[in-house]
């Protein structure tokens, strides 16, 4: 009716019609985007066979280093999550060539960033797998034919 009768003032508030609908579209998108964040999270958990309280400690611990809420950890960011679930992760240049390994597993396409669904795609393979980070390291030192010290 309001945008029929092409009232574009309201004394009664401050909003207009346009920061309205504004809103609502990127409230519907944020709902959309929590959806699809929810769907995929049940798919990984189903898939992997993580248990929901695996995936909310992973999530907790994402979003506490995603301090600018981008959904996405930069290398040093993901290094500290790594490091506050446990994982050795020593400041030394054997342990910084083993990080960039570990990296591009994550970061394949070479974004420069860590998104959550490879966070999550990374914990649920070091959950279900029997090799700790060492123990990959220690694979990938194997497959260079231990020619990095």
């Amino acid at each position: 009716m309001v945008q029929e009768a092409s009232v574009n003032y309201n004394p009664h508030t401050r909003y207009t019609m346009d920061a309205l609908r504004i809103g609502w579209e990127q409230l519907l998108t944020n709902i959309k985007r929590a959806q699809n964040e929810t769907e995929n999270q049940i798919l990984t958990r189903d898939a992997k066979g993580i248990s929901e309280s695996q995936i909310e400690e992973c999530r907790r611990c994402f979003n506490h280093f995603d301090k600018q809420r981008l959904r996405r950890l930069e290398p040093l960011d993901f290094r500290a999550c790594l490091v506050s679930l446990g994982y050795n992760i020593p400041n030394n240049p054997q342990a910084e060539l083993d990080f960039r390994r570990i990296m591009r597993i994550v970061d394949p396409n070479q974004t420069g960033y860590v998104t959550f669904d490879s966070f999550m795609n990374f914990m649920s393979r070091q959950s279900t797998d029997t090799d700790s980070v060492e123990q990959m390291i220690e694979s990938f030192r194997t497959l260079a034919g231990d020619s990095v010290n």
